[in-house]
């Protein structure tokens, strides 16, 4: 899978990791690149650094962010009793039943599931769920705080994962490659495709070359 995803040739790679986390992901990927780490269970160590090191790049990115919430957000978090309602209702609402996810626990094939995960279809179904449950949520009817919540939790995350790519210094010849879990991938590729910054390039024709 990395020799696939390096004839995109990428020239900076960005792993989903805070910025605050950077020197210290440094400092592993200088051992990593000394043959004195050993690689983790994570695509950040898997992909990241494996891809930067066959390439030879001085580093890899840390471009995550955990987002900003409103303050009556906050105040829901520090209230026990109004934030077990939330979650009682983010997992018995009606709008449950299209959370359930149908993974078993095992799958075939890790190209097959990056395929899949990358597929259009797949991206857009999982951006339609974040307009559900919780999204629907209200204490008390007509308020938006459930709207709210997902505005930090997901909107204003990912919103804040572009700007961080985008403080990278690089020039038009730069190819950015982005690790990052397949849930981003529903606003992260439509910020890249609608930017006038940034082509998007799709990874499948690289991952589905590997099934030929």
């Amino acid at each position: 899978i990395a020799r696939a995803i390096e004839e995109f040739n990428p020239t900076i790679i960005c792993v989903e990791r805070i910025p605050e986390r950077q020197q210290f992901t440094d400092s592993l990927y200088s051992l990593y690149v000394e043959d004195r780490l050993e690689p983790q269970k994570n695509e950040i160590y898997q992909l990241g650094f494996r891809i930067a090191a066959n390439l030879n790049l001085p580093r890899v990115y840390c471009v995550d962010d955990p987002g900003r919430h409103y303050d009556n957000v906050y105040e829901l978090f520090q209230d026990s009793i109004r934030l077990a309602k939330l979650v009682e209702y983010h997992r018995n609402s009606p709008d449950s039943i299209y959370q359930v996810s149908t993974f078993s626990g095992r799958i075939s094939s890790i190209i097959d599931e990056l395929i899949r995960k990358n597929s259009p279809e797949y991206i857009t179904d999982r951006l339609s769920i974040y307009l559900l449950n919780p999204f629907k949520y209200e204490e008390e009817p007509g308020d938006f705080l459930g709207v709210d919540f997902e505005t930090g939790r997901w909107y204003n995350r990912n919103l804040r994962i572009f700007r961080n790519v985008q403080r990278i210094q690089h020039s038009p010849e730069d190819r950015i490659l982005l690790i990052v879990g397949a849930e981003h991938l529903n606003l992260l590729n439509l910020f890249f495709d609608i930017s006038k910054e940034y082509e998007f390039i799709s990874p499948l024709p690289y991952l589905e070359g590997l099934n030929k």
